[in-house]
């Protein structure tokens, strides 16, 4: 399935020509370049200046009462930083840990986070702004111990929607996001260009759904990333995209909800993201709706009241801010366009069954099982749902390395510790240079005892990765297990010094320092 999947990537890309970036786009279309750049998408992701975020220009301090933490945000002659710090119950300060901020992430239409650099890949930092509520606070996510620190790492898979092409040095998304490779086009000015107009529904659709339509789980196609997908091609063949049966609105759901209101069902299709979200401009939306609806069509009574009436504002009554699941922080639209919306809504974040909201080309059961199981295992608590839908899978084309540590996390979480050591065997021996299958496999022989084969699993991990600090933190634990004090001490400051911030870690390496507030515990 690999090899297939490589070779349909090779093939589009050589069928669609290279990516060349928006700024070869502005000779021939500098209008649609120049309103682009001001839009959310043209500002989706920046290299930190002075000048990104003159709001940012003020120090700031804040305390994050649940974790304890101390944030500070700050410039240096050239540099924006943010630092975490935490003090112990002596006010003496146990660590300080500034860092450069390297690019800005998000319009900031809502809230712009921030990344930091290490060699060849970028974390989030724990805080945000918050442009509705006007403040910093703590990244979703960062408001319990499930991250702390800079520890964070933002994938490939994240970078996909909020920037452009890395390989052509655009930092935003850019115009070959939604038109396609702009190589051929250059060179062939009359067409060799993606125009949305003339794609199918469900083709035309599905280049906002690249990154509008997440759901609660989506999975590459066996060989596949989100960076083969091209603009006019089948999502489906790249992505499998499942939502619960009971989901509330979310950031990344709007198509989904769209597609359930009646506007759109009696346009037979024709209304789609395009109609209201002028990408090249802004765009006023009570115009849109005038488009169909007669100005004075609304039958409810004036309420002086209430803004939306006073402002004869379509939008605010039919689709009102709603809270998502992502954020407590932001409200989004309500993407449903509902004709008497209710007013003490309260939305169903989960359900108990994982359905397919997106058309997938490959039809291959194995393949579409194997899916629905990585679907499960990317959503908290499902472990059990993996295993009965991976396990008889076992000895199919799709047992790869990815298959069997999915499936040995699933085995483990449920108690199966031998089953769980026989999958990241697997996983290992088919991917022997895999970081996470090898601490995978680390940490199960390090529970059920076996610490000298732990020690070369997590070496191998670390040869692999060598910023993966879970693997030096336990392999730090082995080697005083094995009576190496000299080996374990010189881990466990190489992944204080990847992580200062984690607490276990600095109790095990000077307990009589460590006295915590007592309203704090360490797990």
């Amino acid at each position: 399935m690999r090899i297939r999947g490589c070779a349909l990537a090779l093939a589009a890309a050589c069928a669609h020509g290279q990516y060349v970036a928006s700024k070869s786009c502005a000779p021939c279309h500098p209008a649609q370049y120049a309103n682009f750049q001001q839009t959310p998408m043209g500002r989706s992701l920046a290299a930190v200046t002075l000048t990104v975020a003159p709001e940012f220009s003020k120090p700031v301090r804040f305390f994050h009462p649940k974790t304890g933490r101390r944030y500070r945000v700050f410039r240096k002659p050239g540099e924006f930083l943010i630092e975490e710090s935490f003090v112990d119950q002596d006010r003496r300060v146990v660590y300080s840990d500034p860092r450069k901020v390297s690019y800005a992430i998000g319009s900031g239409n809502h809230a712009q986070s921030f990344l930091v650099e290490r060699p060849g890949r970028l974390y989030q930092a724990p805080i945000a702004f918050f442009k509705r509520a006007g403040r910093w606070d703590m990244s979703p996510g960062y408001d319990t111990e499930a991250y702390v620190g800079f520890t964070r790492e933002v994938t490939a898979n994240c970078l996909f929607c909020h920037s452009g092409r890395g390989n052509t040095g655009e930092t935003p998304i850019g115009c070959e996001r939604c038109h396609g490779p702009g190589e051929r086009h250059i060179a062939q000015p009359v067409g060799a260009i993606v125009n949305l107009a003339k794609l199918s529904t469900d083709l035309r659709d599905q280049v906002c759904e690249q990154c509008h339509l997440f759901g609660a789980a989506r999975v590459a196609q066996p060989g596949r990333s989100p960076a083969d997908y091209r603009p006019g091609e089948p999502l489906g063949a790249v992505l499998a995209i499942y939502a619960y049966d009971a989901a509330g609105p979310s950031l990344t759901g709007h198509p989904q909800e769209m597609k359930q209101s009646v506007c759109r069902q009696r346009s037979q299709g024709k209304l789609w993201c395009g109609s209201c979200h002028e990408v090249h401009t802004k765009t006023s939306y009570r115009a849109k709706c005038l488009n169909c609806h007669a100005r004075n069509a609304c039958g409810r009574k004036p309420d002086p009241s209430s803004v939306a009436h006073r402002e004869d504002n379509c939008v605010a009554c039919h689709m009102p801010k709603r809270p998502v699941v992502e954020s407590a922080h932001v409200t989004f639209t309500d993407h449903r366009i509902l004709r008497r919306p209710q007013a003490d809504f309260k939305p169903k974040f989960e359900g108990t069954r994982l359905k397919m909201i997106l058309p997938a080309e490959m039809d291959d059961p194995v393949v579409a099982t194997r899916n629905l199981g990585f679907a499960y295992a990317d959503v908290a608590g499902n472990h059990r749902k993996v295993v009965e839908t991976l396990q008889p899978l076992v000895g199919t084309a799709v047992a790869d390395a990815a298959f069997w540590q999915t499936l040995g996390e699933a085995h483990l979480a449920s108690g199966e510790a031998a089953r769980a050591e026989e999958a990241f065997r697997q996983a290992v021996a088919l991917d022997p240079g895999s970081a996470s299958a090898n601490y995978s496999l680390g940490y199960l022989l390090q529970l059920r005892g076996k610490t000298p084969e732990a020690i070369q699993a997590y070496k191998r991990a670390l040869a692999a990765d060598p910023y993966k600090a879970e693997a030096l933190g336990n392999l730090a634990a082995a080697y005083s297990k094995m009576g190496e004090q000299a080996a374990a001490a010189k881990a466990l400051e190489a992944a204080l010094k990847l992580e200062p911030g984690n607490l276990k870690w600095r109790a095990i390496q000077s307990p009589a320092r460590m006295r915590m507030p007592k309203s704090r515990s360490v797990k």
